[in-house]
C-alpha cells in the first residue's frame, strides 16, 4: 500500500483538529465526504501515485496556472479563508462536498493537477480546517 495512499485513508477515518487552541472534532459530513472521494472510481482510492516522470511530462505540457505545487499547499494554513486560499492556488478547484447545520456551513474543495495529484481542503464558515494534498510535484 503506497504511504500516500495509507496517509489518505487515515485522515479520511480519524481527523481531528486544533483551532483557536481548541480540539475540534470535524462534522461527520466532512469526514463521510472525504471517504466517499476517496473510494468512489477515478479517484485516490483507486489510483496508483505518478511517477517522477510522469509528473514532470505533465507539467512540462500544462500551464502553470492550472496546477497547485507543494510549496503553495505548505504555505495554506489553518485558518485562512477561501478567499485567501484561493488567491495562493490561483483557480478555483471542484466542490466536493458542503453543508449547512444551523448557522454553521462545511464546504470540501479539491484541486486535481493533470497528473493526478490533489490537494483537498475543508472549510468551516469559511475559514479552512483541515488540508490534505497527495503527491503534489
Amino acid at each position: 500500500m503506497e504511504a500516500g495512499h495509507h496517509g489518505a485513508m487515515h485522515i479520511a477515518a480519524q481527523i481531528s483538529l486544533v483551532a483557536a487552541g481548541l480540539m475540534l472534532l470535524v462534522s461527520p459530513v466532512i469526514v463521510v465526504a472525504i471517504q466517499r472521494e476517496l473510494n468512489e472510481p477515478g479517484t485516490i482510492g483507486h489510483l496508483e501515485a505518478p511517477s517522477a516522470a510522469e509528473s514532470q511530462e505533465a507539467t512540462q505540457q500544462e500551464p502553470a496556472q492550472n496546477w497547485v505545487f507543494r510549496f503553495t499547499a505548505d504555505g495554506i494554513e489553518d485558518g485562512m479563508a477561501y478567499e485567501r486560499v484561493l488567491e495562493l492556488v490561483r483557480w478555483p478547484g471542484v466542490d466536493v462536498s458542503s453543508s449547512q447545520s444551523g448557522e454553521s456551513s462545511t464546504r470540501i474543495v479539491k484541486w486535481t493537477n493533470p497528473d493526478r495529484s490533489f490537494l483537498v481542503c475543508a472549510f468551516m464558515d469559511g475559514k479552512l480546517i483541515s488540508k490534505h494534498q497527495f503527491m503534489l510535484p
